[in-house]
C-alpha cells in the first residue's frame, strides 16, 4: 500500500465519526484539494508524500472537520452539477437533491433562448449552472443579502446573469419571463429544531427558515409570480419531501394549470413545478 493509499485509509478512519458513509468521499475530496489533483490522479500518486505544508493544512482542515463544520465551507467550494461552486457561510451549500431541480428545468424548457428569474438565488449555483448549460439563456438571480449577492457574483461571472438586492419580487419591474425557478426557504419551525447540528449552527438561517409550517415562500411565489412571467410561463420550485401535497394544493388554489410533483432518487417528492395559464 502506498503512502496516499494509507493517507485515505486513515483519514476515512478519521473522518467517520461526522462524516459517516461519505467519510471516504470527504478523505478524498480532503487530498485533492491539498494536492490540487484529480481523484484519478489522487489514486495513480500512490507513492506520493505529503510535504510538511501540506501535513499542516491536512490537519488544520481535519480539526475544522471534526468540530462538525461542513466540509464545503472549510474547502471554498462544491461540485454541483456542472460546476465547482464557491460557498462560505453567507450562503447555503447547494445540494446534490437541488439537481433534480435544474435538470427539470432544462428537459422542460425547449426553448432555444429563454429568460428567467432566481428566487432566493443564494450563491448562484442554479442560475450559474442553467446559463452554463444552455448558451443563449439569460436571467436576475435576485435575493435579500447583499452578502449572498457577493458570493453570487463570484459564481455568476457572466453578464447574462443580473443580480438584484431584493425582497422577493419587489424590485422587478420587467414581466414577460419565461421561468421562474426558486429553491425557497422550506423547513418549518418545528423541523428547524431538530436539524442537524451541522446544518444549524453553520448554515444561513434565513435561507432554510419558510415560516410556521415552511410553506410560505409558495404561498407567495403562487399569487405573485404570475406577474413577472409571460402567459405559458413556468415556475419551478424545489420543496421538502412532505411538502408534495401541500405545495401542490398551493398552486392549485392560485390557478396555476399542469401543476406536477416530480420525485428524487430516493422517491420522495422534490419538485414542484406549473403552468402560468391565467390573469
Amino acid at each position: 500500500m502506498g503512502p496516499l493509499a494509507k493517507y485515505l485509509e486513515t483519514l476515512q478512519a478519521t473522518l467517520a465519526p461526522v462524516s459517516q458513509e461519505c467519510a471516504l468521499y470527504e478523505a478524498e475530496q480532503i487530498l485533492q484539494h491539498i494536492l490540487k489533483c484529480s481523484r484519478s490522479d489522487l489514486y495513480l500518486k500512490g507513492s506520493q508524500l505529503l510535504n510538511d505544508d501540506e501535513n499542516v493544512r491536512l490537519q488544520a482542515i481535519i480539526e475544522k472537520r471534526l468540530s462538525g463544520e461542513p466540509l464545503a465551507y472549510i474547502l471554498g467550494s462544491v461540485f454541483f452539477y456542472s460546476m465547482d461552486i464557491l460557498v462560505n457561510r453567507d450562503v447555503m451549500i447547494p445540494r446534490p437533491e437541488t439537481e433534480i431541480l435544474v435538470d427539470t428545468i432544462l428537459k422542460n424548457e425547449s426553448s432555444e433562448q429563454c429568460a428567467f428569474i432566481d428566487v432566493g438565488t443564494g450563491s448562484g449555483a442554479i442560475a450559474a449552472v442553467l446559463c452554463k448549460e444552455r448558451a443563449l439563456w439569460g436571467g436576475i438571480g435576485i435575493d435579500n443579502s447583499p452578502a449572498a449577492l457577493v458570493t453570487a457574483r463570484q459564481n455568476c461571472n457572466s453578464d447574462k446573469i443580473k443580480l438584484v438586492c431584493s425582497d422577493l419580487f419587489t424590485s422587478i419591474k420587467k414581466t414577460g419571463y419565461d421561468f421562474i425557478v426558486s429553491n425557497p426557504p422550506y423547513v418549518s419551525e418545528d423541523e428547524m429544531k431538530e436539524l442537524d447540528p451541522s446544518v444549524s449552527r453553520y448554515e444561513p438561517h434565513k435561507a432554510l427558515w419558510g415560516g410556521k409550517d415552511g410553506m410560505d415562500f409558495y404561498r407567495y411565489l403562487s399569487a405573485e409570480g404570475k406577474k413577472v412571467l409571460k402567459p405559458g410561463g413556468r415556475i419551478y420550485c424545489e420543496i421538502g419531501y412532505s411538502q408534495g401535497e401541500k405545495s401542490g394544493i398551493i398552486f392549485s388554489e392560485a390557478s396555476w394549470s399542469n401543476i406536477k410533483i416530480l420525485n428524487d432518487l430516493t422517491s420522495r417528492p422534490r419538485v414542484v413545478m406549473a403552468t402560468c395559464d391565467n390573469f
